[in-house]
Protein backbone atom coordinates (compact mmCIF):
# COMPACT_ATOMS: atom_id res chain seq x y z
CA UNK A 1 0.00 0.00 0.00
CA UNK A 2 1.28 3.44 -0.86
CA UNK A 3 -0.12 6.94 -1.07
CA UNK A 4 0.20 8.39 -4.55
CA UNK A 5 -0.15 11.76 -6.24
CA UNK A 6 -1.97 12.37 -9.50
CA UNK A 7 1.30 12.82 -11.40
CA UNK A 8 2.48 9.34 -10.33
CA UNK A 9 -0.61 7.61 -11.74
CA UNK A 10 -0.51 5.82 -15.11
CA UNK A 11 -2.23 7.90 -17.77
CA UNK A 12 -4.80 5.19 -18.43
CA UNK A 13 -5.77 5.07 -14.73
CA UNK A 14 -6.18 8.86 -14.60
CA UNK A 15 -8.34 8.77 -17.71
CA UNK A 16 -10.64 6.07 -16.35
CA UNK A 17 -10.95 7.82 -13.00
CA UNK A 18 -12.05 11.02 -14.74
CA UNK A 19 -14.36 9.28 -17.22
CA UNK A 20 -16.24 7.33 -14.52
CA UNK A 21 -16.12 10.24 -12.03
CA UNK A 22 -14.38 8.24 -9.34
CA UNK A 23 -12.32 11.12 -8.03
CA UNK A 24 -8.53 11.14 -7.92
CA UNK A 25 -6.98 7.82 -6.75
CA UNK A 26 -5.11 8.41 -3.50
CA UNK A 27 -3.97 4.95 -2.37
CA UNK A 28 -2.52 2.11 -4.44
CA UNK A 29 -2.56 -1.47 -3.15
CA UNK A 30 -0.03 -3.70 -4.88
CA UNK A 31 2.15 -6.69 -3.94
CA UNK A 32 5.42 -6.10 -2.15
CA UNK A 33 8.39 -5.37 -4.41
CA UNK A 34 10.32 -8.21 -2.75
CA UNK A 35 8.61 -10.65 -5.12
CA UNK A 36 9.53 -8.52 -8.12
CA UNK A 37 13.20 -8.43 -7.20
CA UNK A 38 13.37 -12.13 -8.08
CA UNK A 39 12.52 -11.20 -11.66
CA UNK A 40 16.12 -10.05 -11.99
CA UNK A 41 17.18 -13.68 -11.72
CA UNK A 42 15.00 -14.67 -14.68
CA UNK A 43 17.05 -12.90 -17.35
CA UNK A 44 20.24 -13.90 -15.52
CA UNK A 45 19.27 -17.59 -15.62
CA UNK A 46 18.40 -17.32 -19.32
CA UNK A 47 21.74 -15.64 -19.97
CA UNK A 48 23.67 -18.39 -18.14
CA UNK A 49 21.74 -21.14 -19.91
CA UNK A 50 22.22 -19.50 -23.31
CA UNK A 51 25.91 -19.00 -22.63
CA UNK A 52 26.45 -22.68 -21.70
CA UNK A 53 24.59 -24.00 -24.74
CA UNK A 54 26.20 -21.44 -27.04
CA UNK A 55 29.65 -22.30 -25.71
CA UNK A 56 28.91 -25.99 -26.23
CA UNK A 57 28.18 -25.56 -29.94
CA UNK A 58 30.88 -22.92 -30.48
CA UNK A 59 33.66 -25.01 -28.91
CA UNK A 60 32.27 -28.40 -29.89
CA UNK A 61 34.97 -29.26 -32.41
CA UNK A 62 37.81 -27.96 -30.27
CA UNK A 63 36.73 -29.36 -26.89
CA UNK A 64 33.48 -31.30 -26.62
CA UNK A 65 33.80 -33.53 -29.68
CA UNK A 66 36.22 -35.84 -27.86
CA UNK A 67 34.26 -35.88 -24.58
CA UNK A 68 32.26 -38.99 -23.66
CA UNK A 69 28.61 -38.80 -24.68
CA UNK A 70 27.33 -38.81 -21.11
CA UNK A 71 29.50 -35.78 -20.25
CA UNK A 72 28.43 -33.78 -23.31
CA UNK A 73 24.83 -34.61 -22.51
CA UNK A 74 25.41 -33.31 -18.96
CA UNK A 75 26.62 -29.95 -20.34
CA UNK A 76 23.49 -29.61 -22.48
CA UNK A 77 21.35 -30.69 -19.51
CA UNK A 78 22.89 -27.99 -17.28
CA UNK A 79 22.36 -25.32 -19.92
CA UNK A 80 18.79 -26.45 -20.54
CA UNK A 81 18.11 -26.46 -16.78
CA UNK A 82 19.20 -22.82 -16.52
CA UNK A 83 16.88 -21.92 -19.41
CA UNK A 84 13.96 -23.70 -17.73
CA UNK A 85 14.67 -21.90 -14.46
CA UNK A 86 14.71 -18.54 -16.23
CA UNK A 87 11.41 -19.24 -17.99
CA UNK A 88 9.88 -20.50 -14.74
CA UNK A 89 10.74 -17.16 -13.09
CA UNK A 90 9.64 -14.93 -15.98
CA UNK A 91 6.53 -16.58 -17.40
CA UNK A 92 4.12 -16.55 -14.39
CA UNK A 93 4.07 -12.71 -14.09
CA UNK A 94 3.43 -12.50 -17.83
CA UNK A 95 0.65 -15.10 -17.79
CA UNK A 96 -0.90 -13.86 -14.50
CA UNK A 97 0.30 -10.29 -13.86
CA UNK A 98 0.25 -8.89 -10.34
CA UNK A 99 -2.92 -7.16 -9.22
CA UNK A 100 -3.04 -3.43 -8.49
CA UNK A 101 -6.01 -1.77 -6.81
CA UNK A 102 -6.43 2.01 -6.90
CA UNK A 103 -8.69 3.33 -4.14
CA UNK A 104 -10.76 6.34 -5.21
CA UNK A 105 -13.37 8.40 -3.30
CA UNK A 106 -16.23 6.86 -5.29
CA UNK A 107 -14.94 3.41 -6.15
CA UNK A 108 -12.03 1.17 -7.14
CA UNK A 109 -9.90 0.71 -10.22
CA UNK A 110 -8.94 -2.97 -10.50
CA UNK A 111 -5.91 -3.53 -12.73
CA UNK A 112 -4.57 -6.95 -13.64
CA UNK A 113 -4.82 -8.23 -17.19
CA UNK A 114 -7.43 -5.58 -17.90
CA UNK A 115 -8.48 -2.37 -16.22
CA UNK A 116 -11.90 -2.58 -14.54
CA UNK A 117 -13.91 0.12 -12.78
CA UNK A 118 -15.97 -0.75 -9.70
CA UNK A 119 -18.08 2.13 -8.41
CA UNK A 120 -19.48 1.82 -4.88
CA UNK A 121 -23.04 1.96 -6.28
CA UNK A 122 -22.22 -0.91 -8.69
CA UNK A 123 -21.34 -3.44 -5.99
CA UNK A 124 -24.01 -6.10 -5.56
CA UNK A 125 -22.25 -8.34 -3.05
CA UNK A 126 -19.16 -8.27 -0.88
CA UNK A 127 -18.03 -11.37 1.02
CA UNK A 128 -14.90 -12.36 2.89
CA UNK A 129 -13.26 -15.59 3.95
CA UNK A 130 -10.49 -16.18 6.48
CA UNK A 131 -8.49 -19.32 5.64
CA UNK A 132 -6.23 -20.93 8.24
CA UNK A 133 -3.84 -23.64 7.02
CA UNK A 134 -2.39 -26.59 8.91
CA UNK A 135 0.48 -24.44 10.20
CA UNK A 136 -2.00 -21.93 11.69
CA UNK A 137 -1.13 -19.33 9.06
CA UNK A 138 -4.09 -17.19 8.08
CA UNK A 139 -4.93 -15.61 4.74
CA UNK A 140 -7.82 -13.30 3.95
CA UNK A 141 -9.86 -13.27 0.73
CA UNK A 142 -12.47 -10.68 -0.29
CA UNK A 143 -14.81 -11.28 -3.20
CA UNK A 144 -16.66 -8.46 -4.94
CA UNK A 145 -19.63 -9.13 -7.22
CA UNK A 146 -20.51 -6.26 -9.52
CA UNK A 147 -24.10 -5.69 -10.64
CA UNK A 148 -23.31 -7.15 -14.06
CA UNK A 149 -22.30 -10.42 -12.36
CA UNK A 150 -18.53 -10.05 -12.81
CA UNK A 151 -16.50 -11.28 -9.85
CA UNK A 152 -13.32 -9.64 -8.52
CA UNK A 153 -11.06 -11.31 -5.95
CA UNK A 154 -8.71 -9.61 -3.50
CA UNK A 155 -6.23 -11.88 -1.73
CA UNK A 156 -3.60 -11.50 0.96
CA UNK A 157 -1.11 -10.93 -1.84
CA UNK A 158 -2.15 -7.29 -1.37
CA UNK A 159 -0.62 -5.72 1.74
CA UNK A 160 -2.98 -4.17 4.32
CA UNK A 161 -5.91 -6.08 2.81
CA UNK A 162 -7.71 -5.92 6.17
CA UNK A 163 -7.77 -2.11 5.97
CA UNK A 164 -8.98 -2.10 2.40
CA UNK A 165 -11.60 -4.74 3.24
CA UNK A 166 -12.87 -2.76 6.22
CA UNK A 167 -13.25 0.32 4.02
CA UNK A 168 -15.11 -1.74 1.40
CA UNK A 169 -17.49 -3.14 4.03
CA UNK A 170 -18.36 0.36 5.28
CA UNK A 171 -18.98 1.70 1.77
CA UNK A 172 -21.08 -1.29 0.70
CA UNK A 173 -23.16 -1.02 3.87
CA UNK A 174 -23.67 2.70 3.31
CA UNK A 175 -24.83 2.06 -0.26
CA UNK A 176 -27.06 -0.98 0.26
CA UNK A 177 -28.53 -0.61 3.77
CA UNK A 178 -31.20 2.06 3.00
CA UNK A 179 -32.57 0.03 0.09
CA UNK A 180 -32.63 -3.19 2.14
CA UNK A 181 -34.51 -1.46 4.97
CA UNK A 182 -37.02 -0.08 2.47
CA UNK A 183 -37.60 -3.55 1.03
CA UNK A 184 -38.10 -4.99 4.52
CA UNK A 185 -40.72 -2.38 5.40
CA UNK A 186 -42.56 -3.48 2.24
CA UNK A 187 -42.68 -7.02 3.68
CA UNK A 188 -40.06 -8.39 1.25
CA UNK A 189 -37.84 -11.28 2.30
CA UNK A 190 -34.14 -10.41 2.43
CA UNK A 191 -31.60 -13.13 1.65
CA UNK A 192 -27.98 -13.09 2.80
CA UNK A 193 -26.59 -16.43 1.68
CA UNK A 194 -28.05 -19.00 4.09
CA UNK A 195 -29.83 -16.38 6.24
CA UNK A 196 -33.31 -15.15 5.30
CA UNK A 197 -34.93 -12.18 7.06
CA UNK A 198 -38.70 -11.77 7.01
CA UNK A 199 -41.32 -10.04 9.18
CA UNK A 200 -41.78 -13.38 10.96
CA UNK A 201 -38.16 -13.65 12.07
CA UNK A 202 -34.70 -14.78 11.03
CA UNK A 203 -34.35 -18.16 9.31
CA UNK A 204 -31.51 -20.54 8.36
CA UNK A 205 -32.40 -21.70 4.87
CA UNK A 206 -30.79 -25.14 4.71
CA UNK A 207 -31.95 -26.13 8.22
CA UNK A 208 -35.49 -24.75 7.80
CA UNK A 209 -35.39 -23.11 11.23
CA UNK A 210 -37.08 -19.83 12.15
CA UNK A 211 -36.22 -17.64 15.14
CA UNK A 212 -38.95 -15.01 15.82
CA UNK A 213 -37.67 -11.48 16.28
CA UNK A 214 -39.12 -11.34 19.79
CA UNK A 215 -36.88 -14.29 20.78
CA UNK A 216 -33.62 -13.02 19.20
CA UNK A 217 -31.22 -11.87 21.89
CA UNK A 218 -28.15 -11.04 19.80
CA UNK A 219 -26.28 -11.47 16.55
CA UNK A 220 -22.51 -11.79 17.09
CA UNK A 221 -19.84 -11.71 14.39
CA UNK A 222 -16.19 -12.82 14.62
CA UNK A 223 -13.52 -13.08 11.93
CA UNK A 224 -14.78 -16.52 10.88
CA UNK A 225 -18.31 -17.07 12.23
CA UNK A 226 -21.70 -15.47 12.81
CA UNK A 227 -23.67 -16.63 15.86
CA UNK A 228 -27.34 -16.14 16.72
CA UNK A 229 -28.51 -16.36 20.34
CA UNK A 230 -32.06 -16.95 21.51
CA UNK A 231 -33.27 -15.40 24.75
CA UNK A 232 -32.81 -17.74 27.69
CA UNK A 233 -30.58 -20.23 25.86
CA UNK A 234 -27.10 -21.01 27.16
CA UNK A 235 -25.74 -22.02 23.73
CA UNK A 236 -25.93 -20.37 20.32
CA UNK A 237 -29.15 -21.02 18.41
CA UNK A 238 -27.12 -21.20 15.18
CA UNK A 239 -23.52 -20.64 14.05
CA UNK A 240 -22.55 -20.03 10.43
CA UNK A 241 -19.33 -19.38 8.55
CA UNK A 242 -19.07 -15.75 7.43
CA UNK A 243 -17.70 -16.96 4.09
CA UNK A 244 -21.27 -18.02 3.21
CA UNK A 245 -22.79 -14.65 4.13
CA UNK A 246 -22.43 -11.81 1.59
CA UNK A 247 -22.90 -8.18 2.65
CA UNK A 248 -22.34 -8.97 6.32
CA UNK A 249 -22.37 -5.32 7.38
CA UNK A 250 -25.73 -4.80 5.67
CA UNK A 251 -27.12 -7.88 7.43
CA UNK A 252 -26.00 -6.53 10.80
CA UNK A 253 -27.52 -3.13 10.08
CA UNK A 254 -30.89 -4.58 9.07
CA UNK A 255 -31.05 -6.84 12.13
CA UNK A 256 -30.16 -3.96 14.47
CA UNK A 257 -32.92 -1.81 12.97
CA UNK A 258 -35.46 -4.63 13.21
CA UNK A 259 -34.53 -5.28 16.85
CA UNK A 260 -34.90 -1.58 17.60
CA UNK A 261 -38.30 -1.47 15.92
CA UNK A 262 -39.47 -4.66 17.64
CA UNK A 263 -38.70 -3.09 21.01
CA UNK A 264 -40.91 -0.07 20.29
CA UNK A 265 -44.24 0.54 21.97
CA UNK A 266 -47.47 -0.40 20.13
CA UNK A 267 -48.03 3.28 19.24
CA UNK A 268 -44.67 3.52 17.47
CA UNK A 269 -45.22 0.23 15.69
CA UNK A 270 -48.60 1.53 14.50
CA UNK A 271 -46.95 4.71 13.21
CA UNK A 272 -44.34 2.70 11.29
CA UNK A 273 -47.17 0.62 9.82
CA UNK A 274 -48.72 3.81 8.35
CA UNK A 275 -51.54 4.56 10.79
CA UNK A 276 -52.65 8.14 11.49
CA UNK A 277 -52.86 9.55 15.01
CA UNK A 278 -55.46 12.15 15.97
CA UNK A 279 -54.89 14.34 19.00
CA UNK A 280 -57.85 16.69 18.87
CA UNK A 281 -56.71 19.71 16.89
CA UNK A 282 -53.48 17.99 15.84
CA UNK A 283 -52.98 14.98 13.52
CA UNK A 284 -49.82 13.23 12.35
CA UNK A 285 -48.82 10.29 10.17
CA UNK A 286 -45.88 9.29 7.98
CA UNK A 287 -46.67 11.98 5.40
CA UNK A 288 -46.62 14.92 7.82
CA UNK A 289 -48.76 16.82 10.32
CA UNK A 290 -52.09 18.67 10.21
CA UNK A 291 -53.00 21.54 12.54
CA UNK A 292 -56.52 22.87 12.64
CA UNK A 293 -56.55 26.44 11.44
CA UNK A 294 -53.86 25.89 8.79
CA UNK A 295 -56.08 23.74 6.52
CA UNK A 296 -53.11 21.91 5.01
CA UNK A 297 -50.82 18.97 5.64
CA UNK A 298 -47.24 20.05 6.36
CA UNK A 299 -44.72 17.38 5.13
CA UNK A 300 -42.01 16.31 7.53
CA UNK A 301 -39.39 17.55 5.08
CA UNK A 302 -40.67 21.13 5.55
CA UNK A 303 -40.67 21.10 9.36
CA UNK A 304 -37.73 22.69 11.16
CA UNK A 305 -39.04 22.33 14.73
CA UNK A 306 -41.98 20.56 16.38
CA UNK A 307 -42.57 19.81 20.03
CA UNK A 308 -44.72 19.91 23.12
CA UNK A 309 -44.20 22.84 25.49
CA UNK A 310 -45.63 23.56 28.94
CA UNK A 311 -48.80 25.11 27.55
CA UNK A 312 -48.87 24.43 23.81
CA UNK A 313 -47.79 22.40 20.82
CA UNK A 314 -45.46 24.48 18.64
CA UNK A 315 -44.31 24.15 15.04
CA UNK A 316 -41.93 26.12 12.82
CA UNK A 317 -41.39 25.62 9.07
CA UNK A 318 -38.00 25.72 7.42
CA UNK A 319 -39.04 28.47 5.04
CA UNK A 320 -40.51 30.60 7.85
CA UNK A 321 -37.72 30.83 10.44
CA UNK A 322 -39.35 33.65 12.42
CA UNK A 323 -42.94 32.41 12.42
CA UNK A 324 -44.35 29.82 14.82
CA UNK A 325 -47.71 28.00 14.75
CA UNK A 326 -49.11 26.90 18.10
CA UNK A 327 -52.06 24.98 19.52
CA UNK A 328 -52.97 25.23 23.23
CA UNK A 329 -52.65 21.94 25.12
CA UNK A 330 -56.28 22.33 26.12
CA UNK A 331 -57.16 21.44 22.52
CA UNK A 332 -54.82 18.40 22.47
CA UNK A 333 -55.92 14.93 23.61
CA UNK A 334 -53.47 12.32 24.97
CA UNK A 335 -50.45 14.60 25.29
CA UNK A 336 -48.28 11.74 26.64
CA UNK A 337 -48.66 9.64 23.45
CA UNK A 338 -48.01 12.69 21.27
CA UNK A 339 -44.81 13.41 23.19
CA UNK A 340 -43.67 9.77 22.81
CA UNK A 341 -44.24 9.87 19.05
CA UNK A 342 -42.43 13.18 18.60
CA UNK A 343 -39.44 12.04 20.66
CA UNK A 344 -39.15 8.91 18.48
CA UNK A 345 -39.56 10.82 15.21
CA UNK A 346 -36.88 13.38 15.99
CA UNK A 347 -34.52 10.54 16.94
CA UNK A 348 -34.74 9.03 13.44
CA UNK A 349 -34.95 12.21 11.32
Amino acid sequence: MRVTSERQLPQRVRRYAQTYRLGTPRIVYEPSHTGQVHLLFGPLALLIGGFIIGAYYFFYDAIFSWWPDDQTFLVLFIGGAWLVIGLWILLPPLVAPHLKVFLCPKGLIYLQRRLEVIRWDQIKELSKELIIDKKARSSLIYQIVRQDGKVFVLTSELPYLDRLGGFLEREVTRQLLPGMLARYTQMDKLTFGEIVLSPAGIAIEHEKQLLPWSELESLEVSDTTLSLRRRGDEWEWATLSVSKLPNLGVLQGVVEQIQHTTALSPNLLAYNAGFSFHFGAFTLDKTGVYMKGLDEVIPWSEIAALGVGENEVFLRRKDQPHQWQTIPLARISDVHTLQELLDYLWSIF
